[in-house]
């Protein structure tokens, strides 16, 4: 059975579908073909990433756009990103679309709802954050048997969902 963001894996549970109106794009935000962009949801040292709508079919994103790319995007992040396209790993956002606009790379995640791994753990006692840890290192060992490196591990970049499942973004 699907859900309203027509995802049928029971185990991407707690994935946001937001219903959108007719929202005014941000100042400054990008244009990327086939998504409105909704908000700002952060930035980093490599870009900012942004609270969008893929105009396809209304799922709600998270659209990194690199601020930086060089000479060249490298090409192991292209391959990454076409690999991880094809997995379907509850652990980690799924890839909907990736691509170049005006010059920057671009990179299009569900998006998850849900609290940062440090906000997570401010609320819990040390057994609970402990046991946490424990289920992302099962998640980047899962990544790891598909030849596959996350390369920015961070409390940041782990969502854990309503259900208490840690998310690698980013």
């Amino acid at each position: 059975m699907k859900d309203q963001s027509g995802i049928s894996d029971p185990a991407c549970a707690g994935l946001v579908w937001l219903a959108l109106g007719d929202v005014a794009v941000p100042a400054g935000s990008p244009l990327i073909p086939g998504f409105r962009v909704l908000g700002a949801l952060g930035s980093g040292g490599q870009g900012t990433t942004w609270l969008a709508a893929r105009e396809s079919d209304g799922l709600t994103v998270a659209l990194k756009v690199v601020q930086y790319a060089g000479a060249r995007f490298p090409e192991r992040y292209w391959t990454e990103l076409s690999a991880l396209r094809e997995r379907r790993l509850s652990c980690i956002a799924r890839l909907v679309g990736h691509g170049i606009a005006d010059g920057h790379p671009w990179i299009a995640t569900e998006y998850i709802d849900g609290e940062t791994l440090d906000a997570w753990a401010a609320r819990h006692d040390r057994a609970a954050a402990l046991e946490m840890i424990a289920k992302v290192a099962d998640a980047l060992a899962l990544l790891h048997e598909d030849g596959l490196v996350h390369r920015d591990i961070k409390p940041a970049n782990i969502i854990v969902d309503d259900s208490g499942r840690p998310v690698l973004i980013d």
